[in-house]
């Protein structure tokens, strides 16, 4: 079942043959990949390792929106047929945001201050304009740090 569903949503699923051990580099490689990208994302950003799964998947989309391959074609062009027309933050920037609901007194400062950790996506990897923002507040909170969806 789960791999019909992949299978209609056009999902890569990489795999190494059965029984052959030798392909299993493949795979391996682009998952070093991967976890090399989410390193030194994490260190550049100065976050802790805690944050790894966001790292993973800012790594992945600026890979996919930004790199391209032998065609000319970045993979995010593609899988749906144009390029990734949004902003490509560094992950882990300090950005200026505005709050869903604003109950300050009339002229307090709308913007709250808060970490990028990439880009909200949809099933099937649309990207609607929503990001994942951290506030200050949540960041210092050691126990629970929790990200909250923001629009542009």
């Amino acid at each position: 079942e789960l791999k019909a569903a992949a299978e209609q949503e056009l999902m890569v699923h990489l795999t190494s043959t059965p029984r052959r051990p030798e392909s299993n580099g493949v795979v391996e490689r682009f998952n070093q990949l991967i976890v090399d990208g989410a390193r030194c994302l994490l260190l550049q950003s100065g976050l802790p390792g805690r944050f790894w799964h966001y790292a993973c998947r800012a790594f992945l989309l600026a890979r996919n929106a930004r790199g391209k391959g032998e065609d000319g074609l970045t993979p995010w062009s593609r899988r749906f047929g144009r390029e990734f027309h949004r902003k490509v933050l560094p992950f882990g920037c300090r950005v200026l945001y505005r709050r869903p609901r604003h109950d300050a007194a009339k002229f307090a400062p709308r913007g709250s201050e808060g970490i990028f950790l990439g880009h909200h996506l949809e099933p099937g990897g649309m990207f609607k304009g929503d990001y994942l923002i951290l506030s200050l507040d949540n960041l210092l909170n050691e126990d629970n740090p929790k990200s909250t969806i923001h629009t542009r």
